[in-house]
């Protein structure tokens, strides 16, 4: 056995392989998105249909010849050999007018041939054929044989007249393609440039073959395993414009694969035969074949993963595998809490995982990309259908896509997909939790509002008296008693709008309102307010503080026979808050409501009023407790977190 042997076996097995792969795919459905098949293309359907099959029949006939009669010998399979070779030229020609159909299927706009072309084409059906059939006749039949070979055309009947039709059929296709149509995509038009340029080196092939025919030259027989081999270039080309994203790869990681087992099993064989045929014989020696033959079957796929990482990366520009690229995309995306910054980070791992600009438009967030697509790939969820589209620009070093882009960008899309659901559902829940404050916030507005209504006529009355019996016993103290309250209504009128204040105005306020309480209740109610001068800067709900002064007085002091007490306590904590206390002497909150929770019935708001601002402005930030000190005080105290800044603080204003 020379070289040309195994070298001939490996490149006709990879023949079988490809074409059965492509004619698999051609019959599992025109379902497939590039095999999508409409009237106008079925006549190229089915012309790509025949041609894969005579090639698979071809390829396959070349391994059972080279298999069982290495020297050529075996006159059925060289018959058949014959005719489809003869076989090709017409098949050529048919095809490469079907290719001259539009194609609307594939976006594709070509010029019709015309009807010269196609009597070329039934010319060829009818040439070809017949010279094979002449051919075969004459060798079969031995005195025609005789009367042929007496006639110089023996060799002529066999390569040299195949040469001729496959030349004959080359310039034809030339013909075709260079008829450039009125529009056409960029990858057809590279697919047409190749084309002609492969019938142009089949015509450049074919031409020795012709001369050999003639007995004009000689050349050996790696010269005709190339034009044998020519449907294998064929289909890697137009696999590469065309189909590169069903097959492109796919043919390159299976030849691959099949170069390094036929390699692997050849050395072996080689280094390891001797041996194996002094093993003892009789049904234990297919077992000990085996056992040897098993580090072999163990190291091959351990050599195609790293052969197929080596080709991922130097020739796809793939730096990430399936697995890895998930997890980086998913590594990427963790954290993110809305649509658009979901989006934006998603683009960008795709730009990092394809090396390729990218683009997701969903739905009101579309906008039109800056680039060309390359690759679309829709984006669905169970719940909601299509969602989006998610579209890929051209790749780094004009590399193209191909079909394991094809499917790493389907998983990643299905992973945005799960990830979107729940980033919407987080972004609902948010809504509707800001909504609900909101409302809340609302609520206590108007409560307020309502708080500062009812502060006139009810402490107008109270005040009022206080001043009538203060008139004729401490005139002066009676006067700065109307002074007093009209500092109290002035800042209520002028506040009512406001949900924000300077803790000193809200002192100012207190400080009002309680010389008023003090000149009704007299002697009897002592005041202490301490509240660091530091922290009368900072701004705090409106009217919060008097809500628990008020409180204060109506349910503690006024409850109280003899002498009581009133404390106003504040300063900064740790972490930059404030606490803000009410103390009082009173006789403090029921044993069955110790935090002062449930609403009262006569009419008051009180501390829940004060408990749903707070959850509205600070959520589970800050904080209302009540507790009875040891010297007999009910302290009720507020904790706030860092209060806003004037700007913030003036927004929630506006929107009060």
């Amino acid at each position: 056995m020379n070289l040309y042997t195994p070298i001939a076996l490996l490149v006709n097995s990879f023949g079988v392989l490809a074409y059965a792969t492509v004619l698999g795919m051609m019959l599992a459905g025109p379902r497939r998105s590039s095999w999508t098949v409409d009237r106008s293309s079925r006549e190229s359907y089915v012309m790509s249909l025949v041609m894969s099959s005579v090639c698979l029949v071809w390829f396959a006939n070349e391994v059972l010849m080279l298999l069982i009669d290495p020297e050529f010998d075996g006159y059925i399979l060289r018959s058949l050999s014959l005719m489809i070779g003869f076989m090709f030229p017409p098949l050529i020609m048919h095809s490469s007018a079907a290719e001259s159909e539009p194609l609307p299927s594939r976006g594709r706009l070509r010029i019709r041939p015309t009807r010269s072309a196609k009597r070329w084409v039934w010319a060829m059906w009818i040439f070809s054929p017949g010279l094979g059939l002449f051919a075969l006749t004459t060798f079969w039949y031995p005195p025609l044989t005789k009367a042929v070979r007496d006639a110089g055309l023996l060799y002529f009947l066999g390569s040299g007249g195949l040469g001729l039709c496959f030349i004959l059929a080359a310039i034809f296709s030339i013909r075709q393609m260079s008829q450039k149509p009125a529009a056409e995509k960029a990858e057809d038009r590279k697919l047409r440039k190749v084309m002609i340029l492969l019938f142009g080196a089949v015509i450049l092939l074919f031409v020795p073959l012709v001369l050999e025919g003639l007995g004009l030259l000689r050349f050996g027989s790696y010269l005709q395993l190339v034009a044998k081999s020519l449907p294998l270039i064929f289909l890697f080309a137009g696999t590469y414009y065309s189909n590169r994203f069903e097959l492109f790869d796919l043919f390159i990681k299976r030849g691959t694969a099949l170069l390094v087992t036929a390699s692997g099993l050849t050395l072996f064989f080689a280094l390891a035969l001797p041996w194996l045929e002094t093993l003892p014989a009789g049904s234990v020696r297919p077992w000990a074949w085996a056992v040897a033959l098993l580090p072999v079957a163990l190291a091959l796929p351990w050599l195609w993963r790293r052969l197929f990482r080596f080709l991922e990366n130097a020739w796809f520009g793939r730096h990430f595998t399936l697995v890895e690229a998930v997890k980086h995309f998913v590594s990427r995306l963790r954290g993110v809490s809305s649509e658009r910054e979901a989006i934006e980070t998603a683009e960008g791992a795709l730009t990092e995982i394809f090396q390729a600009p990218c683009r997701i438009d969903l739905g009101s967030l579309a906008s039109a990309p800056d680039f060309e697509p390359e690759l679309e790939r829709p984006l669905s969820t169970r719940e909601d259908g299509l969602v989006g589209t998610v579209r890929m620009g051209p790749r780094a070093g004009q590399r193209p896509y191909f079909s394991e882009d094809v499917e790493l960008l389907g998983s990643l899309g299905e992973v945005f997909c799960d990830l979107l659901q729940g980033v919407r559902a987080l972004e609902q829940k948010r809504i509707q939790e800001q909504l609900t404050q909101e409302l809340q916030l609302q609520s206590s507005r108007s409560e307020l509002k309502a708080l500062r209504a009812q502060i006139n006529p009810h402490f107008l009355f109270n005040a009022l008296n206080a001043i009538a019996g203060l008139i004729h016993q401490d005139p002066q103290k009676a006067d700065r008693t109307v002074e007093k309250l009209a500092d109290v209504f002035r800042y209520t009128l002028r506040g009512s709008d406001q949900e924000w204040a300077l803790l000193g105005e809200e002192l100012e306020f207190v400080e009002a309102y309680l010389a008023i309480e003090q000149a009704r209740f007299g002697k009897r109610l002592e005041v202490t307010i301490a509240v660091d001068q530091a922290i009368r800067g900072e701004r705090v709900p409106g009217m919060m503080l008097q809500t628990l002064v008020e409180n204060a007085i109506k349910h503690g002091v006024a409850t109280v026979r003899g002498p009581a007490r009133l404390e106003v306590h504040g300063a900064r904590v740790a972490g930059g808050g404030l606490e803000l206390s009410v103390r009082d002497s009173g006789p403090g909150f029921p044993e069955s409501d110790p935090e002062g929770r449930r609403e009262r019935t006569d009419g008051g708001y009180g501390l829940a009023n004060v408990r749903q601002r707070l959850e509205g402005h600070f959520g589970a930030a800050a904080s209302l407790h009540v507790a009875r000190l040891d010297e007999g005080l009910t302290a009720v105290t507020l904790r706030l977190p860092s209060t806003p800044t004037g700007r913030e603080a003036d927004r929630s204003n506006q929107g009060a």
